[in-house]
């Protein structure tokens, strides 16, 4: 597995979790559980990133997909500090909005902590020593009247300090779209594949040239469709041309399986040395075809060098997931299963490969 790959997480106070514990992970990572469980919930939580802005961005970005705030980013009006400290982005995650989000990665912590307080006349010694250091009341878009401040924190050592109620926040939320700041692929069920690749059109056709590439993976997955080459149209729609249509059409004349699996392809192959997340893998994809798009994806993500999280309820895909492992000889995979307890916990059972046909004769006769 690659040096960059998560192999802990846990993660505490983050929206339904009090605290989730992930043990013994490997590059491939199917989550599964009941409905409602927390495993989108899960994939969420696998966002941090060291990089503060970085973590910012894509919370942010996350909560835009799913349609639970609205872009663009607007700054919090700076004379209602409990509104804001109630309501902003981080907020959202938290369990407890008096208690900090923590995240564990392998061997470092990661904290963010919504903080309602006055930082220019703060108290507090450490974050009183990040400010002199940092100089930061000299910038001039911030405010210093702010009572409303997001606090980063790595293994408790102060790393980034974010005025939510300043345009200087507001700018690094905003990043325009050629931004190099990298991110995590993730793959949700609202996602539009044209929100991908239209702005990464360049990166992904010029700069990595991956085109021919892609043409050979679609045509092993769908044989009948043999496609000679793609067109940006209009910055809006992504039209390709096939040996049997030599004229440029919409993607979507192909249905949700064929788009689901042409966005999957793109992201790994233009995502190397990464983390790939998707939620409902097999969404759209015809079960016929679910072992064949899985010996696709595990054999591009071991050369890629890509880590994947997925997450699925159904059993016909744990089945497949378990089969095109066996046949491509391949023992790095975990499935992870999030179970809720009595007590409202939950917690995550990770099966090695080695337990995967014990795992799936039990799912068999629960169902």
């Amino acid at each position: 597995m690659g040096s960059n790959h998560l192999t802990y997480f846990k993660v505490e106070n983050f929206k339904r979790f009090e605290s989730l514990e992930v043990k013994d992970i490997e590059q491939f990572n199917l989550i599964v559980g009941d409905n409602n469980v927390g495993k989108t919930c899960l994939l969420e939580a696998l966002l941090i990133d060291e990089r503060p802005k970085n973590t910012l961005n894509h919370f942010y970005r996350l909560l835009v997909k799913r349609n639970l705030i609205e872009e663009p980013f607007v700054k919090y009006v700076d004379d209602n500090a409990d509104y804001n400290f109630e309501n902003n982005q981080i907020a959202f995650y938290q369990k407890d909005r008096n208690k900090s989000l923590n995240f564990y990665v392998n061997e470092n912590r990661f904290s963010i902590e919504n903080r309602k307080e006055e930082l220019f006349n703060t108290k507090d010694e450490k974050i009183r020593s990040f400010i002199d250091k940092e100089r930061l009341f000299d910038y001039q878009y911030i405010n210093k009247k702010s009572s409303n401040w997001l606090v980063f924190r790595i293994d408790d050592r102060i790393r980034f300090l974010a005025d939510i109620t300043s345009s200087y926040y507001e700018g690094f939320l905003n990043k325009p779209n050629e931004s190099k700041i990298p991110n995590i692929p993730v793959l949700m069920l609202s996602d539009k594949i044209e929100d991908y690749v239209i702005p990464n059109y360049e990166l992904i056709f010029k700069e990595k040239n991956l085109e021919n590439k892609i043409f050979d993976l679609v045509k092993r997955l769908f044989p009948n469709i043999e496609i000679t080459a793609f067109q940006k149209f209009e910055g809006k729609t992504l039209n390709i041309k096939t040996k049997s249509k030599d004229k440029y059409h919409n993607i979507r004349e192909y249905g949700e399986g064929f788009v689901r699996c042409l966005y999957m392809i793109i992201l790994i192959l233009s995502n190397e040395s990464s983390k790939l997340i998707i939620d409902e893998i097999d969404t759209g994809i015809h079960f016929s075809k679910l072992k064949k798009v899985w010996k696709t994806v595990i054999k591009l993500c071991k050369e890629t060098n890509v880590q994947l999280f997925a997450t699925t309820h159904s059993l016909e895909c744990i089945e497949t997931f378990v089969q095109a492992l066996q046949e491509s000889n391949i023992e790095e995979a975990r499935v992870i299963k999030l179970k809720e307890l009595n007590s409202k916990e939950v917690k995550a059972i990770t099966y090695p490969f080695a337990e995967f046909e014990y795992l799936v004769k039990s799912e068999s006769e629960i169902r």
